[in-house]
């Protein structure tokens, strides 16, 4: 996931890194069919442990959530 989400980065990027489109885009396809072969093996093979990554990334979405309520508005992000 994180290579997925550093390539999609790098493509929105492209034009303040130099990048080519062309590279980055195949790398995020590829990525990301290996990412779905990833879930697709671990859901047959070991469906605890797929359940036990689903869990985390939802845990971990929650607490994100939680955690900028109660920071309250972020002055970087804030419009103004």
């Amino acid at each position: 996931m994180i290579f997925l989400l550093v390539g999609i980065s790098g493509y929105k990027l492209r034009s303040q890194t130099g990048s080519r489109a062309a590279i980055l885009l195949p790398a995020i396809a590829v990525t990301a069919i290996v990412l779905v072969f990833f879930a697709i093996d671990t859901l047959e093979n070991t469906p605890a442990t797929f359940a036990a990554i689903l869990a985390i990334a939802a845990l971990s979405v929650i607490l994100d959530l939680i955690w900028k309520r109660v920071r309250g508005p972020d002055v970087a992000t804030s419009p103004g």
